[in-house]
């Protein structure tokens, strides 16, 4: 699984604990299923990190990450990919499955235009959710189910994420 972060976020990682990869090596040999871009947004005063498949662009939200949160990042974003591919009905066989073959985290800068730019609206309409975000969990189960219903472009068509 690659996780290519924004520079905001990679600065507050620890380069010393987290497995950099180039991001010209970020080929996960699905077209992105098993690579996320990642962000660190302010929300009201509140830290969000936010994720995005590559592929199909479901959103996965982290709000009010502790440091600990930030340090052991890998797992708390896998846990939400857990959690809301769960919630979203699919079965836990193929979610282990999923997880079995995206292998070990590597972090890595972003390397396409194209696809931070859909990062960064997805970090947008985040924002225009704010008030779905709950203060007492990590993990935004119910936030990330709204937003994978949200309308977004793919080659030429509109559709959800959820969906695809």
């Amino acid at each position: 699984m690659y996780l290519q972060c924004t520079k905001k976020l990679l600065d507050k990682l620890d380069s010393e604990k987290i497995r950099m990869v180039s991001a010209d090596e970020c080929d996960d040999g699905a077209d992105g299923f098993y690579s996320w871009h990642v962000n660190y947004i302010t929300i009201n005063r509140r830290k969000v990190i936010v994720c995005m498949n590559n592929l199909i662009r479901y959103p996965i939200i982290l709000y009010r990450p502790k440091a600990k949160d930030i340090a052991h990042l890998e797992s708390r974003i896998k846990e939400g990919i857990r959690t809301a591919f769960l919630e979203e009905g699919i079965p836990q066989e193929l979610v282990e499955e999923y997880f079995r073959n995206c292998g070990d985290v590597r972090f890595s800068k972003t390397k396409d235009r194209k696809l931070l730019a859909k990062l960064n609206q997805t970090c947008q309409i985040v924002q225009y959710y704010a008030e779905l975000l709950d203060e007492d969990t990590v993990v935004q189960n119910r936030a990330s189910l709204k937003l994978g219903r949200y309308m977004v472009k793919f080659e030429g068509q509109y559709e959800c994420p959820a969906y695809i």
